[in-house]
């Protein structure tokens, strides 16, 4: 049975009294062995909504709820033992070898002054393996390709051991057959237990994997369900402001612009 984890009620934001409204009155639950996939063009307020759920910013209006609490009566501490987030790719980085950015993961348990202890070296070196980071592990940051660097701020998050994950088109970076990988490995994670929120600007990449997609425009939610019924030609059309069509394959759904082959 699946719990619920994170819900927002009412959510609003705005940055300022004279700016626009990014987030409109959202209501909205998510659940434990869930792949959620946020769609929506740039500037429709993804990353804020990553960043209101996860306590970074706090909602102009309305609740956050963390297993049923309100997020403003929650720690900082306590946040980061239950969400861990992924920003979109970085590009500047504080001076540390990637196994130590890694370990870094383990502060939210740890406290930020402790020595990492055996437990905490045994959930790290764990997480190098399962993300196959052994050969970089001992490279500095910024020796690092963008994708490496990508996988080490995902490890960091792993590390976390969180039941929750917050991913800001966490595949920037990575090469053709990395994403897949990366897909199949959060699809494992769904399947263990976690809740997975996502971002993302390729609605192929989401269908055989998640289990639901939601479309913000203009700080509403305009759609959201199950992937398929969601990411269909006819939603994307009016997303994009394009014409597209989408052919089905298996698990797999291509989508194309319509007047390609003309």
């Amino acid at each position: 049975m699946r719990s619920v984890l994170l819900e927002c009620r009412h959510l609003t934001f705005q940055r300022g009294k004279s700016s626009p409204i990014l987030l409109k009155g959202l209501d909205l639950s998510f659940s434990s062995r869930e792949l959620v996939g946020i769609f929506g063009v740039n500037g429709a307020g993804k990353t804020t909504l990553l960043r209101v759920l996860g306590g970074m910013i706090k909602p102009t209006q309305g609740q956050v709820l963390l297993s049923n609490k309100d997020m403003k009566e929650c720690l900082l501490s306590e946040i980061s033992r239950h969400i861990a987030y992924v920003p979109q790719m970085q590009r500047h980085y504080f001076p540390y070898s990637a196994r130590r950015m890694i370990e870094l993961g383990r502060v939210p348990h740890s406290g930020l002054l402790a020595r990492i202890s055996t437990e905490d070296e045994d959930i790290v070196q764990s997480v190098i393996t399962r993300l196959g980071l052994e050969s970089v592990s001992q490279k500095m940051m910024m020796e690092l390709s963008g994708g490496e660097r990508q996988k080490v701020i995902f490890a960091r998050a792993l590390v976390q051991n969180t039941p929750i994950l917050l991913l800001d088109e966490p595949m920037s970076g990575l090469d053709y057959g990395a994403q897949y990988q990366f897909l199949n490995l959060l699809a494992e994670l769904m399947n263990e237990g976690r809740l997975i929120i996502m971002t993302s600007h390729r609605p192929e990449e989401l269908l055989p994997y998640g289990t639901r997609a939601l479309i913000l425009e203009q700080g509403i939610i305009r759609a959201d369900g199950d992937v398929r019924s969601v990411l269909t030609a006819e939603n994307l059309s009016h997303l994009y402001n394009i014409p597209m069509q989408h052919i089905d394959h298996g698990k797999n759904r291509l989508f194309y612009y319509q007047d390609f082959q003309k």
